[in-house]
């Protein structure tokens, strides 16, 4: 994983959404968007543990498992920075807190100014975050399956790279975890902006936020319904199959339907039908081999256009959407004069339609044309903050490490802890936690004099995985490094950080816009995991649990990102 996820996010986002839900519940007087908060926060914390309990029992794929411990951690992110802000104002709040008056004073004051806008945010990613992960299970459900759902889904991150090196450092080339690039979806939102001064602020020892950007790529199918992934059939093998065989004879009349609507009368001038056989034609034009009637329909649109388009009543606009390059009939192709007994309902019969899928518009069949294909659509997905600090600078780049919090629990489940070392913002580091029994390194500490956010106690950085980071990638700062701790953080760096041999270990430089680890589908049978079929109890509990707090709007597509989703204030 790039930034450290393991199986453990999901329990470890399940309790932090309990924790945030135990500090709402306690608070008194809180206003009703508090209140909306805290169901939806009781709704996570109960999906969360399903997923990992599916997680637990081995009924994910690998696949499932890394998209959503990235859906699962852009979440758990979201949550810690709410709670690290306003946890004073909070607190007031409590049934034991300072009173009644102190905390009215504070709503009539500081409410109308502050917390809506951070509880709106809040609950927008909680919900983008729901939405996907209903996505993403629903999918795996067909996993493993003799079921095609008819779709494919995937989560791509647009900015982030694959692994490679850093030039030489004190001796030896540095591997890159992963390199976030700065070209691609990187617009400034609120606070993350493109930092104009690079050799001034990518400064070793300074520490900032990036945003890492995802989208779901969907890869659906031709079907008269369209395919709802939020609304994923949750049914066993043998009654989807019978559900889908009702939809197909349905389908088949539609097909029907719109065959007849063509010019057949007019495009069955050029084809003959067999004397023996009155399911198949011949099309006169290239005298190929025979053509079932269903299939010619489509030959004779796609590879003999120029007759077909001039048959239209309307003028198509046929250029191609780069190269402007227009399909025009040639001028002596005139309409032909049909066969007076023609009949479009004796020449095609139900029994000669041969799919249940739809037949291409004429603007789909110009895109065929020109071998432009639209079947696929993107969906903005979750959105990830990763906050990092600056070891060296580059040409264009620097390299840095990341601080993780880890769902406010350090690094106390992670198998390396040795590699971890506390990053503070107070004047005494904080005791490690109970289980971080490996915690050697020493800490570090921020300047406090320097405008900078509040580090939370659990924060920690990992010394062994390394990034690259653009520097037009839009951040957001949020303090230094003391100089005190400049020469210790340089230090274990050096001691610490994974490293290779380029002479002997190739690194695999990935596409420079999107990194595509996270494929889920419905279609992937006989992969060789060994993923059990998925409870669909489970799955259905987790779905009407969503269903409270979002409503029938279930798709990614209608829970779009805070970054994405236009005012957000």
């Amino acid at each position: 994983m790039f930034f450290g996820f393991s199986v453990g996010d999901f329990l470890a986002g399940a309790q932090l959404a309990y924790t945030l839900h135990q500090v709402l519940s306690d608070a008194k007087h809180s206003p009703e968007e508090l209140q909306e908060l805290n169901t939806q926060l009781d709704v996570v914390y109960k999906v969360l543990l399903q997923v990992d309990q599916l997680q637990t029992t081995n009924q994910l794929s690998p696949a499932t498992i890394n998209a959503l411990l990235f859906t699962v951690n852009s979440g758990i992110e979201t949550m810690e920075s709410f709670l690290d802000q306003n946890q004073l104002y909070l607190d007031m709040l409590k049934s034991d807190g300072p009173g009644f008056s102190t905390a009215d004073a504070w709503w009539k004051l500081e409410w109308p100014v502050q917390m809506p806008t951070r509880v709106k945010r809040l609950k927008k990613s909680l919900a983008t975050m729901l939405a996907s992960v209903n996505c993403l299970v629903s999918l795996a459900c067909y996993h493993n399956t003799s079921y095609d759902p008819g779709c494919e889904v995937q989560l791509e991150l647009h900015n982030l790279g694959g692994t490679t090196y850093w030039g030489k450092y004190h001796g030896g080339h540095v591997k890159i975890a992963s390199k976030l690039h700065g070209q691609f979806g990187t617009h400034n939102f609120l606070d993350f902006v493109r930092q104009h001064d690079c050799a001034s602020f990518f400064r070793a020892g300074q520490v900032f936020d990036a945003r890492i950007v995802s989208s779901f790529y969907v890869d659906a199918d031709r079907r008269f319904t369209e395919i709802d992934i939020g609304h994923l059939p949750l049914e066993t093998v043998s009654k989807l199959k019978a559900m889908d065989e009702e939809i197909h004879i349905a389908d088949h009349t539609k097909r029907l339907a719109q065959i007849r609507a063509l010019p057949l009368s007019q495009m069955t001038v050029y084809c003959k039908d067999l004397r023996f056989d009155r399911t198949r034609v011949r099309c006169l034009l290239c005298k190929s081999r025979p053509y079932l009637k269903d299939d010619w329909t489509f030959h004779f649109q796609l590879d003999h256009w120029q007759y077909y388009f001039a048959m239209l009543p309307e003028p198509l606009i046929t250029s191609h959407p780069y190269t402007e390059e227009e399909l025009v009939p040639r001028s002596e192709l005139v309409q032909p004069s049909p066969y007076s007994s023609f009949s479009a309902d004796n020449w095609i019969i139900l029994e000669d339609i041969t799919t249940h899928v739809p037949i291409y518009t004429d603007e789909g069949i110009v895109r065929l044309i020109h071998n432009y294909s639209e079947e696929g659509y993107n969906m903005k997905g979750p959105v990830m903050v990763q906050r990092f600090v600056v070891i060296s600078r580059g040409d264009s780049s620097c390299l840095c490490l990341g601080i993780h919090t880890h769902a406010q629990q350090g690094c106390g489940r992670q198998p390396d802890q040795e590699l971890f070392g506390i990053v503070h913002s107070s004047k005494d580091p904080p005791a490690p936690f109970p289980d971080e029994i490996g915690l050697r390194l020493s800490p570090m500490r921020m300047q406090p004099h320097h405008p900078s956010t509040t580090l939370p106690k659990s924060a920690r950085i990992h010394f062994g995985r390394a990034y690259d980071v653009d520097y037009d990638a839009p951040v957001q700062p949020i303090g230094l490094i003391d100089p005190m701790s400049m020469e210790s953080l340089l230090d274990q760096f050096d001691a610490n950080v994974y490293r290779c041999d380029t002479d002997h270990e190739q690194a695999s430089e990935q596409s420079p816009w999107t990194e595509s680890l996270y494929g889920v589908n419905g279609r992937s049978c006989g992969l060789g995991d060994e993923a059990k079929l998925v409870d669909l109890d489970i799955v259905r509990e987790m779905r009407s649990n969503i269903t409270k707090v979002l409503g029938n709007k279930l798709s990614p597509a209608d829970h779009q990102p805070v970054q994405f989703g236009g005012n957000d204030e």
